[in-house]
């Protein structure tokens, strides 16, 4: 009998406490997270990223890094066009019948996130280029010498200003991803034209960050004509069918997601990354494990956000004080993709 879990005997019965499967094992230090997997020949991966929040890439130049002893494998967009980008998932509110929907996933509602910037970065923080190397050491040493020529381009990160900006998408102009409507509009505004009073309040929230303990990770390794991810995730299915549907264009069995222990999510995990499918590329590419540990301050920059939104309520009052209508305006900062859920 494995003493590590809790049994019938320790459980106890209605009312009483009850241990988790995982308290023991993470109280005596026997948890096992992705950077405690070191698998045989295992290589790090490290990635050059935008410091623009918006900018057209003129060159990247990797000479220098491929000439590292160390170094494995130098790659840009331009070395993986083969691959295909992460949709969008989660479709947004609309008055429509289902099938008067456009599929989930629809580049003509939101262009799929690339898997590197090529030839635009629309985020700070966005993948440039990517240094596989014998250590981690060297592969930082490495990018630190691929030289990348940068034009800097508009962006806001405001919602209130980005509608005056230059269009990130030929699809959404003014940089509107969509419009939810709801309630009556007519009557609303009969209501505010014949109030004695009306008030208002502007809120706002701030973007947040998740910053779990353990921070986002993941190893690729080649497994004859399979693939094995090995990586924090939260929702290991859905990642496997995206990756296998939209980035490899393989059938789902080819791809394998294993998930040791979590130091904490917070949502961030539960999604596909460009960090996923790259080192699965690489492991495969070179066939050997690759892996990857994301530093707190390109988390930063890289994990999807969340609440980041602005508005104003509005309250129509009677001369005695009884509310006749309310209008909200809200606005919320999506990012430059909608998927996998925006960044």
């Amino acid at each position: 009998m494995d003493d590590r879990f809790p049994t019938t005997a320790t459980i106890g019965t209605i009312g009483e406490p009850r241990l988790r499967a995982e308290d023991l094992p993470l109280l005596r230090g026997e948890a096992r997270f992705v950077e405690d997997i070191a698998l045989p020949g295992e290589l790090r991966a490290v990635f050059l990223r935008s410091p623009h929040a918006h900018a057209r890439i003129l060159a990247v130049r990797t000479g220098a890094a491929e000439r590292s002893s160390a170094v494995r494998l130098v790659a840009t967009g331009s070395d993986i066009q083969d691959l295909g980008g992460i949709p969008w998932e989660v479709r947004p509110p609309a008055d429509a019948a289902e099938d008067e929907l456009p599929p989930v996933g629809s580049p003509d509602v939101a262009a799929p996130q690339p898997l590197m910037a090529a030839p635009v970065a629309r985020f700070a923080g966005e993948i440039v280029a990517m240094v596989v190397a014998d250590g981690e050491n060297e592969a930082r040493d490495a990018a630190e010498l691929i030289d990348a020529d940068f034009e800097a381009l508009d962006a806001s990160a405001n919602p209130r200003e980005a509608g005056a900006q230059a269009s990130l998408w030929p699809q959404a102009p003014g940089n509107l991803a969509f419009a939810i409507r709801m309630g009556d509009a007519e009557a609303v505004e009969e209501a505010f034209a014949r109030a004695a009073h009306v008030v208002s309040v502007d809120c706002a929230s701030n973007r947040v960050a998740g910053v779990p303990l353990e921070t986002r990770g993941c190893i690729g390794e080649p497994s004859g004509d399979r693939m094995i991810l090995h990586a924090p995730i939260g929702k290991p299915h859905g990642v496997r069918r995206t990756m296998a549907g939209h980035v490899f264009r393989v059938a789902p069995e080819r791809i394998a997601v294993k998930v040791p222990d979590i130091g904490g999510g917070f949502g961030i995990k539960n999604v596909l990354y460009p960090e996923h499918c790259l080192t699965l590329w690489a492991a495969r590419r070179l066939g050997r494990p690759v892996k990857w540990i994301g530093r707190r301050d390109e988390c930063f920059l890289s994990d999807v956000g969340c609440r980041e939104q602005s508005g104003r309520g509005e309250l129509a009052l009677d001369r005695d004080g009884n509310i006749l209508a309310v209008r909200v305006r809200s606005q919320g900062n999506l990012g430059a993709y909608l998927a996998p859920r925006g960044v």
